[in-house]
């Protein structure tokens, strides 16, 4: 069989088999996608609230899903739902978190980053677990999912003191990259999920010539600059999203990471 026959069949099979995936919605605030079908398995990362998912495989009550971002990672089968073919716009959590009352009783507290279906006038909204209606009671959303005019250091500054969380992509709990990834989505920049591919985007730079919005890499580690060599990040050592510096002349300086930068980034202007 020749070599393109080959790749013909290939890339056939691939087709056949994206055509039978089935597609779901996260209907809980905050997903654990695990490495094994169990929850007591290894947490590697989450998905938020209205994130579309990709099932590509079922065990055990669980979903083998696929993230927009490309990661995999079991969640349970409990936790999601195929989507109803509702005539609603999306709208993002904007705020730290989301407060609605339900209709007939009962509330729902979404995180910075869901996704929430709106009504044409974005007064109402809709949950997905029921198509219940709720109203918006504390907190803000936003039509635009992402708003490249933002920088990226007021979207992490209202995140300070999350609790640190291995895997966490919310305010229920970050890990430091997935803070990152958080804080750029919503400026308009789609990043990968891990540290180590984050590290491998944008422009490198001299740490001397590091600006506010810049990212610096440790091993196995990322965190967002300000300025004056300043940092917040999720930390494991703090246990939380703080700010903390890089300078050998400040108090707060992490003495510990200074010798250790792998390499800074820009990835906006």
């Amino acid at each position: 069989m020749s070599q393109a026959v080959l790749f013909f069949v290939e890339d056939f099979a691939i087709l056949a088999l994206n055509c039978f995936m089935t597609v779901k919605t996260v209907i809980v605030p905050v997903a654990d996608m695990r490495r094994e079908p169990n929850h007591r398995s290894e947490r590697l990362s989450q998905a938020l609230y209205g994130f579309s998912v990709t099932v590509r495989d079922t065990r055990d009550q669980f979903d083998l899903v696929q993230t927009p971002d490309g990661y995999e990672g079991w969640i349970a089968e409990s936790y999601l739902q195929e989507p109803e073919a509702l005539d609603l716009s999306q709208t993002l959590v904007s705020s730290r978190w989301g407060f609605f009352a339900l209709d007939g009783g009962g509330e729902l507290v979404l995180p910075f980053g869901s996704l929430v279906q709106a009504d044409c006038d974005g007064d109402l909204y809709c949950d997905y677990r029921d198509s219940r209606r709720m109203v918006l009671v504390a907190g803000s959303v936003d039509e635009s999912i992402s708003r490249p005019e933002l920088d990226p250091e007021t979207v992490v500054l209202s995140l300070i003191s999350s609790p640190y969380l291995w895997g966490g992509v919310s305010p229920f709990g970050y890990d430091c990259s997935g803070l990152v990834q958080a804080v750029f989505r919503r400026c308009g920049v789609d990043l990968p999920r891990d540290s180590k591919d984050q590290s491998a985007c944008g422009q490198q730079i001299a740490l001397s010539d590091a600006k506010a919005g810049d990212l610096i890499f440790f091993p196995g580690h990322v965190a967002l600059c300000l300025d004056d060599l300043r940092i917040i990040h999720a930390t494991r050592l703090r246990g939380m999203v703080v700010v903390e510096s890089l300078n050998s002349d400040a108090p707060d300086c992490r003495s510990d990471l200074v010798d250790k930068i792998t390499c800074v980034r820009r990835l906006l202007p």
